[in-house]
């Protein structure tokens, strides 16, 4: 039996998520809302008893399995980036370096003139020092000795201060709708494929995401569309010896496949 679910017109951008067959929980994602629901899956793989939020203890049947999914928009633009920090004191001062070897000396200045001689006779005391003589001029410069080795470095500064947060960015421009179909079907045992008819137009950027409810063991399944018939067929690589139902989830796109006429998965 094929269940199909009214065409939805969204504001924002609708996001599909295809989950492993073997957890049994396709979740589908609806922007602007950050909401999680919950609904009651019974043994013959139909999804009932929906809500929104936490589901109250004993909502599902015995029989039932409880599963959740949520919703989440798409993330504002970034803000602006916050103001530069203050630049943090200067480190301390490296310690002096040594000295470098001294320079030549300069030449030795001349002797002052000699006293006038005493006259012959006893020796008399020794008479006063004469005053020095003029000092010479000043030697060449010595050659500039090697660079001392540097200092270690000083202690690096406190961190400044977190600038203030920038503005919050504008908002962008709402998207277009995008319209969606959805429904569960299973392809019969010992054979291969099943035709869906989704009840909507197929176009060319019509997007067919499907989801297996059993363990396929290896084997592969793919997606082929009639956009003429509007029609599209589930197909798997091996018969198998039991039903093998699958959901399905139709989204109209403006883009373009890149290879509209068969969509492969495994």
């Amino acid at each position: 039996m094929l269940r199909t679910i009214d065409s939805k017109r969204r504001t924002a951008a609708l996001v599909v998520t295809t989950v492993l067959a073997a957890g049994l929980i396709p979740t589908g994602v609806v922007a602007q809302d950050d909401e999680v629901y919950y609904g009651c899956l019974t043994p013959e793989s139909l999804l009932v008893d929906v809500g929104i939020g936490e589901a109250p203890g004993g909502h599902c049947a015995e029989t039932d399995t409880l599963i959740n999914w949520n919703a989440v928009g798409p993330a504002g633009p970034q803000g602006d980036a916050g103001a530069k920090g203050a630049k943090g004191d200067a480190g301390a001062k490296g310690a002096k370096g040594d000295p470098g070897p001294a320079g030549d000396p300069g030449p030795a200045g001349a002797d002052g003139p000699a006293g006038d001689p005493g006259p012959a006779g006893d020796p008399g005391p020794i008479g006063p020092q004469g005053d020095s003589g003029a000092p010479g001029e000043q030697g060449p410069r010595g050659s500039q000795g090697d660079q001392g080795p540097q200092g270690d470095p000083g202690e690096p500064g406190p961190q400044g201060e977190q600038g203030e947060q920038g503005e919050q960015g504008i908002q962008g421009e709402q998207g277009p709708p995008i319209e969606s179909a959805s429904g569960y079907v299973r392809v019969q045992r010992k054979t291969r494929s099943v035709v869906v008819e989704p009840g909507t137009d197929l176009q060319a950027g019509s997007i067919v995401v499907v989801t297996p409810f059993a363990n396929l063991n290896g084997d592969s399944y793919w997606v082929t569309r009639d956009i003429v018939n509007d029609t599209f067929t589930i197909r798997l690589s091996d018969t198998r010896k039991r039903h093998t139902p699958f959901s399905w989830l139709i989204v109209e796109s403006d883009m373009e496949p890149e290879e509209p006429e068969e969509e492969a998965a495994s």
